[in-house]
């Protein structure tokens, strides 16, 4: 009489993108080499799943070029010619948007509350404040203008031309987009998975974490899931030398991680 075994072997893989090769300039991506390969036995069913997933949430919501320019104008200030703040790329808060934009307020000599955004957190939008005094004069901007390419993120992109030459307040025509990014996908490319499908519903077969923030900017998110969920991965008979990990957005954009690592703990049973 023979006994047969449901006992499974396992394969864990330490992931941390601070020891890859061929690591992306804007850190999405590398390439683990294993020494020695994994070889898993033909015949065999292998699973992969996540265990542990670390990513710090620095990934932009303000991009250079994209999406990072306000310019106004102040009629006591240069004769009401256009004076446009950029800011940096950057993981932005609506407190860092208004710490930047008074900044830039001082350095042109005005109040530090001549402009804020204020949230309307019933609705998801913003108000822009307006507080003129003698030092800037009526206050304008031209939300109509494409160079102010921060009027998307900030919802104002149907608000037109605005200005005020006293206090008053202006809603946003839109919803802002502060949370342009929705939760982090972990890619394993090389392993051959299958059984996990895309929000577009088609096979999205390299795909074995997704990961939503739940932390401020500037922390560490860490997931650990009791009950991970299993994919195939057929790799049965094959040699595996080396694995590409790759960080993706929500829109299968890749992750800008501003020079932070991310890393995982896999298992691989058979």
């Amino acid at each position: 009489m023979s006994i047969k075994s449901d006992e499974k072997s396992e394969i864990t893989l330490l992931v941390n993108s601070a020891y890859g090769a061929n690591k992306s300039a804007d850190g999405h991506s590398f390439v683990q080499r294993l020494s020695p390969p994994i070889r898993v036995p033909a015949g065999k069913d292998p699973q992969i799943e996540a265990t542990e997933v670390g990513i710090w949430h620095t990934s932009p919501n303000v991009k250079t070029g994209i999406n990072d320019v306000l310019r106004f104008t102040f009629s006591a200030v240069s004769s009401g010619a256009v004076q446009p703040f950029t800011f940096p790329s950057g993981l932005y808060s609506l407190n860092s948007i208004n710490l930047r934009l008074q900044h830039f307020l001082i350095s042109l000599g005005l109040d530090q509350n001549t402009v804020s955004f204020v949230p309307v957190q019933a609705e998801s939008k913003l108000l822009i404040h307006f507080q003129p005094d003698t030092a800037s004069g009526t206050v304008g901007i031209d939300f109509s203008n494409a160079a102010n390419t921060m009027r998307e993120f900030l919802g104002f992109q149907g608000s037109g031309s605005l200005s005020a030459a006293a206090e008053s307040s202006v809603y946003g025509s839109n919803v802002s987009k502060f949370n342009s990014l929705e939760y982090y996908k972990l890619e394993a490319v090389g392993l051959s998975i299958s059984g996990g499908y895309g929000e577009s519903g088609g096979n999205d077969s390299n795909c074995i974490a997704v990961v939503i923030p739940n932390v401020s900017p500037s922390q560490l998110i860490v997931q650990r899931l009791a009950h991970p969920i299993k994919l195939h991965c057929n790799i049965a008979g094959a040699t595996i030398s080396q694995i590409t990990w790759r960080l993706l957005d929500n829109n299968d954009q890749p992750v800008n991680t501003n020079s932070e690592n991310f890393s995982a703990r896999v298992r691989i049973t058979y």
